[in-house]
């Protein structure tokens, strides 16, 4: 790993959503995702991509962030796009399929013609590097 990428992996960890543009205006800034029910969800400066495993992803702009009423910002977050809601809590997180640990925990809420799903999982930072 070259010097510039462990400075920038390690500028990464270091903020919730830092706006670190390397190689987009947009970069996905954090992977997240879930298991019974799998899905997943990119969340970038600007969006939140969400999708159910077997379904096409849906693309909001993000209407809100925040952290909660007394609260920093680096702990817990809240994050809206249009019908969907992320509120991101800075915890030890397992997806509870492998031993990997992940460093953030999410509640991801979304409405749908069925009424509100909520489903939960775990994050980590994910940067595009340029070589």
């Amino acid at each position: 790993m070259t010097v510039l990428k462990k400075l920038m992996y390690a500028f990464a960890v270091n903020g919730l959503i830092a706006s670190i543009a390397v190689a987009d205006k947009s970069p996905q800034l954090l992977s997240c995702g879930g298991t019974e029910p799998f899905w997943s969800a990119d969340i970038t400066q600007d969006t939140i991509s969400f999708e159910m495993m077997g379904e096409e992803p849906h693309v909001e702009s993000i209407d809100w962030t925040g952290p909660a009423q007394g609260r920093p910002e680096d702990f817990i977050k809240g994050i809206t796009a249009g019908p969907y809601t992320a509120i991101l809590r800075k915890q030890i997180c397992s997806d509870g399929m492998s031993n990997q640990e992940y460093p953030w925990a999410v509640v991801m809420m979304g409405r749908a013609e069925g009424g509100v799903q909520m489903v939960e999982g775990c994050c980590r930072r994910s940067i595009f590097v340029v070589e």
